[in-house]
């Protein structure tokens, strides 16, 4: 699998298709590249395009940064006190990785698509590096507001769970939190989605890297 040394760090990638524009596809906290799934890569490969798919820093194959914070857990517990801490990296930091890894993978300005957290870095990708970037969008993610904070009971009920600790116990929560945020307009495939988080552990255990990633929102 390909990796760009970019901003330091090494960043994974893949790619479908050979087309002339380039399309960006970001994950969310936690989340590997798998998170896009094959056959969707493919059918946007379809449309004149070369995809390439990301493990953003701290998950995957990517660079990993437990020498730098080793117990992410004693950090959250002060997030959670309201105590000071500093996190590790923050968005605009991935935001550079990005920005770098399009001078890697295209020829010109690519098209951005980010979920969650990948939004939020196609975000600052748009903001500060608009020359690499053709067009972002932006899913199921948040502009950093306050006012407009997550305010449903059950989804509150479920950041405030404990860590999961055994390796079936941190699949189960992952899936939980897919079928949490999926919405209701189509059928959740409860199997299909815990074989993309089984595989996605198989690939790289990135507990910390995912507790890392939220560090970075308090």
């Amino acid at each position: 699998m390909p990796v760009a040394a970019v901003n330091g760090i090494e960043i994974a990638y893949e790619t479908f298709g050979d087309g002339s524009r380039t399309v960006i596809l970001l994950p969310g906290a936690g989340c590997q590249m798998l998170e896009w799934l094959d056959p969707f890569c493919e059918m946007i490969a379809q449309h004149n395009c070369t995809v390439v798919r990301v493990d953003n820093r701290d998950v995957g194959l990517s660079t990993h940064f437990d020498d730098v914070c080793p117990n992410p857990r004693e950090l959250m517990e002060k997030a959670r006190a309201g105590e000071p801490y500093e996190a590790p990296y923050s968005i605009e930091d991935m935001a550079k990785d990005t920005a770098e890894l399009i001078k890697v993978v295209s020829d010109g300005p690519a098209h951005v698509v980010g979920r969650s957290m990948g939004g939020m870095i196609g975000q600052r990708v748009a903001i500060h590096y608009p020359e690499v970037i053709a067009s972002l969008c932006s899913v199921a993610s948040s502009v950093g507001n306050p006012d407009y904070r997550v305010r449903s009971e059950e989804v509150m009920k479920f950041f405030a769970l404990p860590p999961a600790t055994t390796y079936q116990e941190q699949i189960q929560r992952s899936v939980d939190g897919d079928r949490l945020f999926s919405g209701t307009h189509f059928k959740f495939d409860e199997e299909a989605d815990y074989k993309k988080r089984a595989d996605m552990r198989a690939r790289s255990d990135d507990t910390n890297g995912g507790m890392r990633h939220s560090l970075m929102f308090g």
